[in-house]
């Protein structure tokens, strides 16, 4: 079955392109794709961080703002620190999770032997 990208909607006519909940043209992803959050396992404290490193070396050219006015970079900063979480560099993100990716092919391996 696929979701509309727009409202998260449902259907198995995706085709038509016409969302059942909006009435718009919707986009559809298979609802068996899995992120790309899901397969580096990020877990939220590492997304915010990459997100907050992409917003602000203006990878998106736009100001993203809440209701509040406040944008996107400040957003991060105060949800890593309602985490209490220190801001760490992608690099050394990239080797916790090639630290984690090993650990589960030694596991792999050695169920395999």
């Amino acid at each position: 079955m696929a979701i509309s990208t727009c409202c998260g909607a449902e259907t198995d006519m995706d085709e038509v392109g016409i969302c059942p909940e909006c009435l718009e043209h919707c986009d559809w992803e298979d609802e068996e794709e899995e992120s790309l959050i899901e397969e580096l396992k990020l877990n939220e404290k590492q997304v915010l961080i990459i997100v907050q490193e992409w917003y602000t070396n203006g990878m998106y050219p736009d100001i993203l703002q809440n209701e509040l006015g406040e944008d996107l970079e400040e957003i991060c900063e105060q949800k890593l620190a309602e985490i209490k979480f220190r801001p760490i560099d992608i690099e050394e993100i990239q080797k916790d999770l090639d630290a984690e990716n090993q650990i589960e092919e030694e596991k792999i391996n050695n169920q395999n032997k």
